[in-house]
């Protein structure tokens, strides 16, 4: 029968060794996460109320659509970066689609700029958002597009979109998350055993 002080040794070991399985799992999400190539685009976005259904795929004379994005293994990651330049007291929304080779609609995501200014009590102020980034990952191989749709204030759209699309080694959240889990569940291991957090608290209130 193992005494009391063992079991508490392999609590200890146990620990230590998700600590270190945790790490690996950090060290994968670097790597997956680090950037695999970049390309930027000049993009001409449509009306939101002027996208013609069922178009061809094909982005020669589509201005608004940038494509094909080639993934050649499953849940490859890629961040969408979409900045526009806006006139004071302007808004626009940006709406972005994804579709497949053949036209198909697969979902859309998006994101609400601004340019607003003013003057108050405390003097002029001004509050802008010209940018945002998506982070997109494609769970099946094949060849897709993005279609950039606008909707603005009083119909005056911008002329131009600036979209930086990075494609990264893989998809680093699963190993983000079960690396950050696995050093958790390390650690109340080790503070089982050693009792550190509840000594270091026992010290400091006794200095007290």
């Amino acid at each position: 029968m193992k005494s009391s002080t063992q079991k508490e040794f392999e609590i200890g070991k146990l620990g230590v060794a998700l600590c270190l399985l945790g790490l690996v799992g950090f060290i994968f999400a670097i790597y997956f996460n680090a950037i695999a190539s970049t390309k930027e685009y000049s993009v001409i976005p449509r009306a939101t109320n002027k996208i013609a259904q069922n178009e061809p795929t094909t982005n020669t004379d589509k201005p608004y659509q940038i494509g094909p994005i080639d993934v050649d293994k499953p849940y490859t990651a890629f961040e969408v970066y979409t900045a526009v330049g806006l006139p004071a007291n302007h808004w626009t929304f940006v709406e972005i689609e994804v579709v497949n080779h053949k036209g198909d609609y697969l979902y859309s995501f998006g994101q609400e700029l601004w340019h607003e200014t003013g003057r108050d009590s405390d003097g002029n102020w001004t509050d802008v958002r010209y940018d945002f980034d998506t982070d997109l990952t494609f769970p099946e191989t094949g060849k897709f597009f993005l279609n950039f749709m606008v909707s603005s204030k009083a119909n005056k759209h911008p002329s131009r979109l600036k979209v930086r699309l990075t494609k990264r080694n893989g998809s680093a959240m699963l190993h983000f998350w079960t690396g950050l889990i696995l050093i958790i569940s390390g650690l109340f291991c080790i503070e089982i055993q050693y009792g550190i957090f509840r000594k270091t608290l026992e010290n400091m209130n006794y200095d007290d």
